[in-house]
């Protein structure tokens, strides 16, 4: 598993050969938050694989993960925030 490096602002992180991805990274200093985004409304724990596997081969360098889908209510689930779509984007992150 690879992570890019030397990029700023999101971009989309693919591992490729073995469908394990998540689709967003947003740098921040040194580590990164991990950003998966589904078109389901109804959450299912296979929505989560990505963020967990990121987090387990970069453990130094992930910094959270979030879900966001086409669900109406966000909400803190025990290992990660899931986000609507519905809601609006957070203010951005200072560099």
């Amino acid at each position: 598993m690879t992570l890019l490096t030397g990029v700023r602002g999101a971009t989309s992180q693919r591992v490729h050969g073995t469908g394990n991805e998540v689709d967003l990274i947003e740098p921040e200093g040194h580590q990164v938050h991990a950003i998966e985004i589904k078109a389901g409304a109804t959450i299912s724990s296979d929505y989560f694989k990505g963020l967990t596997k990121f987090k387990n081969a970069f453990p130094e360098t992930f910094l959270d993960g979030t879900l966001i889908y086409a669900g109406d209510q966000s909400q803190q689930r025990t290992k990660w925030m899931v986000r609507s779509w519905l809601e609006p984007p957070e203010e951005p992150r200072a560099d």
